[in-house]
């Protein structure tokens, strides 16, 4: 990630993800690359949504952008970058087998007041194959419906 989104993120006080993500840079999860515009993308952008795409620009072919603004991925798009959402990261997540359900996740975004619409939830409940209320191992998800 670019430092311009580590302090966008980190600047939200107690906001869900925060201590998350201070604990992923101090462990070395993850790692911070300077913030750099090598253009301007678009005066709809702010720090965090340039320096991304900037970023991925720079390692076109290689990498693989996350970014749920709404105003950044159209630009990220025609700048000819590969770009997902939280949600496609979770959904690729599973058949990696680094999570057995993506449902949990989109209960926790969903009492964090992350922005996700009801249909795309649907989609994304359909895509990981948990209509049913089943994980990948078959076990029963005993978690209030999202719908």
């Amino acid at each position: 990630m670019t430092s311009a989104v580590r302090d966008e993120v980190l600047a939200g006080g107690e906001r869900p993800g925060v201590r998350e993500l201070s604990d992923a840079v101090t462990d070395r999860w993850t790692a911070v690359v300077p913030a750099r515009s090598i253009t301007a993308l678009s005066t709809h952008l702010d720090a965090g949504e340039e320096s991304t795409s900037s970023s991925a620009i720079e390692h076109l072919g290689s990498s693989l952008g996350l970014m749920d603004e709404m105003l950044g991925r159209p630009y990220a798009g025609a700048c000819g970058l590969d770009v997902t959402g939280l949600a496609g990261a979770l959904l690729a997540a599973k058949p990696a087998a680094v999570v057995h359900s993506v449902r949990p996740f989109l209960e926790c975004l969903e009492e964090s007041n992350f922005r996700l619409s009801k249909k795309v939830v649907l989609a994304i409940i359909e895509e990981a194959e948990e209509l049913q209320g089943k994980d990948d191992r078959g076990q029963i998800l005993e978690h209030r419906p999202l719908l």
